[in-house]
């Protein structure tokens, strides 16, 4: 949820600028109004096992030009490297759970084809 409350300066213009790192094709944005009543429960999960692995690329589908391309995990299109890899250290396939489960400044370098899988 996005508090857009006190964001506009001008009350009369309520255009709002989005910036993201990844292509988006946007066609509706929706809200509403918040309900002041509800409760909201938040639970911490604690992370049993976090892996890093090999897994291959998703079968890509687009259904025309001018959509986006959308992903389906459950086919594995290939396995094989589509691109040359960056230069650089990886982290190593395996049990990443000791590097993730506290905040500070370690963090999973993924390659293309890469998945890390967490489990809760």
């Amino acid at each position: 949820m996005i508090d857009l409350q006190d964001i506009f300066i001008d009350k009369n213009d309520r255009r709002i600028r989005l910036h993201t790192t990844t292509e988006t094709y946007w066609d509706a944005i929706w809200w509403a109004k918040g309900l002041p009543e509800t409760e909201i429960k938040q639970q911490m999960l604690g992370s049993e096992k976090m892996e890093l692995r090999y897994r291959g690329f998703s079968e890509i589908t687009q259904k025309g030009m001018l959509l986006p391309e959308m992903p389906n995990y459950q086919n594995i299109s290939g396995t094989t490297a589509k691109w040359f890899d960056l230069e650089g250290f990886y982290t190593r396939f395996g049990d990443v759970t000791e590097l993730l489960r506290k905040v500070d400044d370690r963090y999973v370098i993924m390659n293309a084809g890469d998945e890390m899988v967490l489990l809760f």
